[in-house]
């Protein structure tokens, strides 16, 4: 469960008023998302001010991920002798399926990064399934869009946990009108160059993200993460 303060409707404060925005767009998106790659929307619950609460709450409820998220795996994983070639397939090809999805409902997420791809443990009989159906594999085109592609190798222990993007509480949808977002956004070590040169991105954004994560599980840590902010 994610619980996010909300600024009270009379407020004029410009950025209470945002956030605000932001919170309710989340929430929008959440509800709109059809994907078995993408955290599922479970309810949402507002509970207003009280005498201890000066702000409304809005409470949003996920289904849950009892295997923790990606971070603390890799962590764990890097600790001892690392993720295995399968491993990283398996993971790698798991996020880009999800990303695929919310692109394909024109939803940018403006901040992946394994902090934000969360587990699932599967129960035995789910894995019996997966290994006999074999997993959705992914891959990107030249052009930078995701599409289908030819089978990646098969993953070792990402067999036995649902792999989720989740945390969309930056995202936001694009249209014909406005295909380009402009904010300034995201986590440093994870963000596109275009984003900190406040230039216009777009999905291509998500996907150097993905790269990104692509590398943390190879290597345990992101490209640039000695650099000096």
């Amino acid at each position: 469960m994610k619980t996010i303060p909300l600024p009270p409707l009379a407020s004029r404060d410009a950025k209470a008023i945002a956030e605000r925005k932001q919170a309710l767009r989340e929430v929008d998106i959440l509800k709109s998302l059809q994907s078995p790659h993408v955290l599922r929307h479970v309810e949402t619950v507002l509970t207003p001010p009280s005498a201890q609460r000066l702000q409304s709450e809005l409470h949003v409820l996920t289904e849950y991920c009892d295997a923790g998220d990606l971070s603390a795996h890799i962590r764990r994983a890097h600790e001892g002798r690392g993720l295995s070639e399968g491993e990283v397939w398996g993971f790698a090809a798991a996020i880009l399926a999800g990303l695929r999805d919310l692109h394909a409902q024109r939803v940018l997420h403006r901040d992946l990064k394994p902090a934000n791809i969360f587990l699932r443990k599967r129960s035995a009989k789910t894995q019996v399934t997966q290994q006999g159906g074999g997993s959705i594999r992914s891959r990107l085109s030249f052009s930078g869009r995701l599409r289908r592609g030819p089978a990646l190798p098969p993953a070792d222990s990402c067999d036995a946990v649902t792999v989720l993007v989740g945390d969309l509480g930056i995202a936001r949808t694009v249209t014909a009108t406005q295909p380009m977002a402009e904010t300034l956004i995201g986590t440093p070590l994870y963000c596109a160059p275009e984003i900190f040169e406040g230039q216009p991105y777009d999905e291509k954004a998500d996907i150097y993200s993905y790269g990104v994560c692509v590398f943390e599980l190879m290597q345990g840590r992101p490209p640039w993460a000695d650099v000096q902010h």
